[in-house]
This record gives C-alpha cells, sequence and structure tokens, in this order.
C-alpha cells in the first residue's frame, strides 16, 4: 500500500511536470483527504501548485510537509524556491542561505602540492568498472559518473574516506547516536561542454564535493551553482543571481542537501573531476 501511494505521488508529479498541473493537484489533494498526515503528498501538491503559479497553496503545502517530517529534503528545497520567487525572500531564512551555510576548504590541510598531485591521480576512478555515461535519471550530461567508491578497498579511496570523515567531523560533528557518519560518494567526470543540472540529494542530511582535478585552462567555466530559480517553475521575477564558486582542485564544498545545486557547461579539453558524497540519513557506521 505504501508503495502504491508513492507510485501515485510520482505518477500526479509527472502530470505536473507534463502540463496538467491543475489537474495533478486534484489528484494529490484527494489523496490527502484519505491520509492527511502524509508528508510526502503535502511535498508533491506544493511542487505541483507551484508549476501551477498557485503560489500560496505550494507555501502551504510545503510548510505543512516540513511540519510533518522536518527531514524532508525536497519540501525544505522547493519551499526556499517558491519563497525567493515571490519576494518574500526574509521568509526563506536558512533555505537559502548559501552564504552562511555553505562551507569551502582544503580537504587535506596537511599536504603539500606534490603530495596533493599524487593523491589526486585519477587511474582508479577513470577505470572504475561502474562508471557510465550520462547515466539515466541522473543529473550529469556530457560527462560520466560511476557508482559506489567508498567499499573500493585500494589505497587511495581508504585515505579519502580517512581524510572525509575528519573534515565531516570538524565541520558538522560527530553523529549523536555515536561512531562516524554512515557515508555514500561517487566520482563524476565532465568533458568539454558538459554539465550538471540543478538537483538535490533527497535521501541525505549533507552533501558535499571534493575537486580532484579542475582544468586549469577553463577559465570561470565549470561552477559550481547554487541557483534560486529553477528552470522548471515559472519564471521568478523576483528571485536573485545563483551563489556562484569557482573550487580548485584539492578543495572540499560542504553543504545543506536541500540546496539546489549544478554547473555551467566546461570550456575545456580536459576532464573536470570531482567525488560527489552524501552523509545519509540512518545509523552510522563504525570504523
Amino acid at each position: 500500500m505504501h508503495q502504491t501511494k508513492m507510485d501515485c505521488e510520482a505518477a500526479l508529479l509527472s502530470l505536473a511536470f507534463a502540463g496538467r498541473a491543475l489537474e495533478a493537484m486534484e489528484g494529490l489533494q484527494q489523496m490527502l483527504q484519505e491520509e492527511p498526515e502524509r508528508a510526502s503528498t503535502w511535498t508533491a501538491l506544493g511542487i505541483a501548485a507551484a508549476i501551477a503559479e498557485r503560489v500560496q497553496v505550494s507555501i502551504s503545502a510545503l510548510r505543512r510537509a516540513r511540519d510533518l517530517d522536518p527531514s524532508d529534503v525536497l519540501a525544505k528545497a522547493y519551499l526556499g524556491i517558491v519563497l525567493e520567487a515571490c519576494g518574500r525572500r526574509n521568509e526563506a531564512g536558512d533555505l537559502l542561505d548559501y552564504a552562511g551555510f555553505i562551507c569551502r576548504q582544503p580537504l587535506f590541510s596537511e599536504k603539500g602540492p606534490g603530495d596533493l598531485a599524487r593523491f589526486n591521480r585519477l587511474d582508479h576512478v577513470l577505470r572504475h568498472p561502474t562508471r557510465a555515461w550520462q547515466p539515466a535519471q541522473k543529473a550529469t550530461h556530457g560527462g560520466w559518473q560511476t557508482g559506489e567508491l567508498l567499499n573500493d578497498d585500494v589505497e587511495v579511496i581508504r585515505e579519502f574516506k580517512l581524510a572525509l570523515y575528519r573534515k565531516l567531523d570538524e565541520v558538522i560533528g560527530q553523529p549523536e547516536t555515536g561512531g562516524v557518519w554512515r557515508l555514500t560518494a561517487w566520482a563524476v567526470a565532465l568533458g568539454k561542454g558538459g554539465y550538471q543540472e540543478p538537483h538535490v540529494h533527497q535521501a541525505a542530511i549533507v552533501s558535499g564535493v571534493y575537486y580532484a582535478q579542475i582544468p586549469p585552462d577553463c577559465g570561470k567555466t565549470g561552477s559550481l551553482r547554487f541557483p534560486r530559480s529553477l528552470p522548471w517553475l515559472p519564471h521568478a521575477s523576483h528571485a536573485g543571481a545563483p551563489y556562484v564558486l569557482h573550487p580548485c582542485t584539492g578543495e572540499v564544498v560542504i553543504f545543506p542537501s536541500n540546496f539546489w545545486h549544478e554547473t555551467d557547461p566546461l570550456a575545456s579539453d580536459h576532464l573536470r573531476v570531482s567525488i560527489a558524497f552524501d552523509v545519509l540519513k540512518g545509523a552510522a557506521e563504525c570504523r
């Protein structure tokens, strides 16, 4: 039954994105009559209402979803964008406080340039058996990405995993349950013209990116952008400019998972290689 309701929500959202948002809203409202405390249905209603330009309905629905499930990443992600779109930036609070909540630091403070270059040799990820070109239902275009990296029993991954644990302990602290955060990570390599479309990581608490290779000739392209509007929502006349970072090789960027993020197309003949990661919900793992 639970899966059936998830499928219904997904089908109605697909209807909204196909230009039938009012019809989708009606279906979602009918679902809420049967189960008014279901947070994910309120989230879906908020998204459909945003597409239909029913702004107040969208804001109310997304706030209801957040109240029912404070960990609902998608509800928080859309709520900030919708509030920004109608000029209610102050109400968005920390939902779009990119400057206040994005951490940008070197991952390895103890490594010199030579050591960092040796660590960032890309043989392992570039030859990874799970790599796939523009995988379906992912944000990557004009590039490829791997599956899970952190289970690989190779020195470079063990070293990266330990450094990432230490950095997360420093930036966000230890989990309340003890142990360490439960992590997942994958590599993304973008070629010339490659980019990532706006997305959030719904299953995570905190997300981030480590930059293993930023091409020296890419200039300001291939930047990491945190948008204040989304291309599939109606034009947002009040939306501000995106928050843009131009990362360097060896840096890690850490941010709340409800922050929309994307890259602009890369203008380089060399690969831009990064390792994305998520701090996942649920029990912590042991070192």
